[in-house]
Parts: structure tokens; sequence; C-alpha cells
């Protein structure tokens, strides 16, 4: 595997401090320059929507800082499309399409606590790290 991707329950649970695992997670990829740290656009959209206005808001600020080697992987005209196609298959949102499509594409393992969403559009060789009940 190439790396990470975060998806929006990932992120969301990072920024409100339910999970040290994502950053734990981000900062273990880090360190090995093989790997790469994937924050779909769509899924930091919906990530910031959600904390808008709280401090959970400042830490999904300083997890995409330009002092961190993390990516933010774009939502243009081609990946529009390819999401499109992942959201429609399984009937999932957007943003769990894009982190799909985003994962594949890099060959990442997929960061959740939704994997019943995930699982819906995930190919059978998808890698998903499951942190729902993990380090809390």
């Amino acid at each position: 595997m190439n790396g990470l991707v975060l998806d929006t329950s990932a992120l969301l649970a990072y920024a409100s401090g339910d999970s040290v695992e994502p950053g734990a997670l981000l900062t273990l990829a880090q360190e090995d320059p093989e790997q790469e740290g994937w924050i779909p656009a769509l899924c930091l959209g919906q990530a910031q929507l959600h904390v808008a206005g709280t401090p959970a808001a400042n830490l999904l600020d300083l997890l995409i800082d330009a002092d961190r080697d993390i990516r933010v992987a774009v939502y243009d005209g081609p990946t529009s499309r390819r999401v499109a196609r992942v959201a429609a298959s399984g009937k999932v949102p957007l943003d769990v399409a894009h982190a799909v499509t985003i994962a594949v594409l890099y060959r990442c393992y997929l960061v959740t606590r939704d994997v019943a969403t995930v699982a819906a559009v995930a190919p059978p060789d998808l890698e998903i790290l499951d942190i729902a009940d993990s380090w809390g």
C-alpha cells in the first residue's frame, strides 16, 4: 500500500478528539518516504461543514497546514465523473465515494469509522482500516 486516505468520519473523529488514531496513522505514514497521506477534498469540505464555528475546526486546519506533508485530493471534472459513478453504484454520499475513489486510485488504505457505508462501494481488494473501536 502507498499510504492512507482519511474519509469524513476519520476527519471528524480526529477533529473532535474522539480518536487519536487518524493523526497517529498520518504521523507514521509521514515517517516513511514511500507513504502518502491523502484527504479527499469532498471529505475535507464535509468535515469542515460539520465543525464550522467550533474549536474542532482549528484541528482540521492544523491537519492540512503547509508544514504537514498531507495532500488534499482535488475534485475536478474527471474526478467528479468517477466519483459520481461510484456514489450511484451504491447510493452513498459523494464524500464517501470520493474517499473510495482516491484510495483505489493511489492504492492506499482507507481510514474510516463508517465501514458499513464504505463497504457498499468498496472493491473487494480495498484495504479498510476501521477506527470505530480502536484506540479511542
